[in-house]
């Protein structure tokens, strides 16, 4: 086992569980996407930390672990859905809720975000997400 695939399975028994996440498709999946593949390069080694990561270039963060697995959780996204995140950063909680089965997509609408995420999609293997630009609405 790799210090990531630790520091995950970590995650998942230390901090998730113990928030009142029970889902075990949520919790299969945060046990399985490598979380490090959506945090900067250098700042990959605090993946698995209870804290945010900041997203160069974007002004966002890649949240907390517990707060993106919980919010997967209480959407209870179900195999076949198509699910549409906004503005989901570098991709993770695209990747985790395709990995539970469903159709995501990303429509992000910050070129920086969208490139960290397509970029990170790639490093993860995630399959199954879906990264499209949002368009501003047309003027009325």
């Amino acid at each position: 086992m790799d210090d990531f695939t630790s520091l995950r399975r970590n995650m998942v028994d230390c901090q998730l569980r113990t928030y009142d996440i029970t889902d075990r498709a949520a919790l299969a999946a945060a046990d399985s996407v490598p979380r490090e593949a959506f945090a900067p390069e250098n700042l990959a080694h605090l993946a698995y930390l209870d804290q945010s990561i900041p997203l160069p270039g974007t002004g966002r963060a890649l949240m907390t672990p517990m707060v993106a697995v919980r919010m997967i959780q209480l959407l209870d996204p179900q195999p076949g859905e198509d699910v549409l995140e906004y503005a989901g950063g570098s991709g993770y909680g695209a990747a985790l809720m395709a990995h539970m089965g469903v159709k995501a997509t990303l429509w992000e609408p910050d070129a920086p975000a969208r490139t960290l995420a397509e970029a990170a999609l790639g490093r993860a293997g995630a399959t199954g997400v879906t990264v499209a630009a949002a368009q501003p609405a047309p003027a009325s």
